[in-house]
């Protein structure tokens, strides 16, 4: 067991949530994406770099996802925190695209 925000939290419980949150963001980003194909040339031109970072942070969410499902007791700890770090980056960024929109 691991403290997540304070709480203690399964292991398994986690990375299961974990990859519903992923799989979910992604799956709106690709609805925020064809919604930047809709907008003016204007629009498409000043988010094209934020969908491009979108798309790395989710790359970088889901290959640190898959080094957390790897990870043993003694190093899970550190890369969960390494873990929350990118999810928040990812959906802070994922926030702010969306509203752009």
């Amino acid at each position: 067991m691991s403290a997540v925000h304070g709480f203690r939290v399964e292991r398994e419980d986690y990375t299961a949530t974990l990859a519903r949150q992923l799989a979910e963001l992604n799956r709106q980003i690709d609805v925020l994406e064809l919604r930047l194909k809709a907008a003016s040339a204007d629009t498409r031109e000043c988010l094209a770099g934020e969908l491009v970072l979108l798309r790395r942070q989710s790359g970088e969410a889901a290959e640190k996802y898959r080094e957390l499902r790897a990870t043993g007791d003694e190093g899970w700890d550190q890369v969960l925190a390494e873990m929350e770090r990118l999810r928040g980056a990812f959906v802070r960024t994922f926030s702010y695209f969306k509203t752009q929109l």
